[in-house]
């Protein structure tokens, strides 16, 4: 998808289902691309996955992208889907 349009917001989860890829392949397509979106956050119960992703991530992203070790905030969401509707 990032190589095909713009992406705001990416929320990140480290465990994608049985027999699919992890988030660790999606952040190494992220970097191989050097195609990021604005922000990032990682939303996972794995920890180790997401320090994983985070140390990749953080000595990779340029500085304009903004990335968050954990999840999207309650108040954000509440604005993106505020923003859906319009």
């Amino acid at each position: 998808m990032l190589g095909e349009c713009e992406v705001d917001i990416l929320s990140l989860d480290y465990d994608l289902g049985p027999g699919e890829p992890t988030g660790k392949s999606v952040v190494l397509g992220m970097i191989s691309m050097q195609r990021f979106p604005k922000e990032i956050f990682l939303h996972t119960s794995s920890m180790w996955g997401k320090k994983e992703m985070y140390e990749l991530l953080y000595q990779s992203v340029p500085g304009h992208v903004k990335l968050h070790n954990g999840p999207i905030p309650p108040e954000m969401l509440l604005r993106i889907a505020e923003e859906g509707k319009a």
